[in-house]
């Protein structure tokens, strides 16, 4: 990804972020951090995104991948950190096979869907002036 569109998506997510936590309703900041990682965006299977609960912050990987769809992976994190903010998401559900573990799939299908919130975004953002 070239400057500009790094700038681009930088802007999008400065512009989401505060939309996002007015839908989703989480009560605490989160830092959010672009991650640059070469030998990640080279694996099939690597991470999208990731989010820190202990820490408060979002890893999101955007070597190699369309904005919107960078934007989606901060929506899903986004769902986790508001899991976190409302305590259910502790140690005890823990990480893992998401086929084992109801508590972790559960959560995990909650945050599939914060992408409907990044739909939303997207079609009021379609309706401003200057959109990207």
């Amino acid at each position: 990804m070239n400057d500009k569109m790094k700038m681009t998506l930088q802007e999008m997510i400065r512009d989401f972020y505060p939309f996002a936590k007015k839908e989703m309703g989480f009560n605490k900041p989160v830092r959010i951090f672009l991650t640059k990682d070469l030998q990640n965006a080279q694996d099939p299977l690597g991470k999208t995104a990731y989010y820190d609960p202990d820490n408060m912050e979002i890893k999101l990987f955007y070597i190699d991948r369309h904005p919107k769809d960078v934007v989606r992976s901060l929506a899903h994190e986004l769902m986790h950190h508001k899991q976190n903010c409302e305590g259910r998401l502790t140690p005890s559900v823990g990480e893992g096979p998401v086929d084992e573990n109801e508590d972790l799939s559960k959560l995990e299908e909650e945050a599939n869907m914060a992408g409907f919130f990044v739909r939303r975004w997207e079609e009021k953002r379609k309706k401003w002036p200057n959109a990207y």
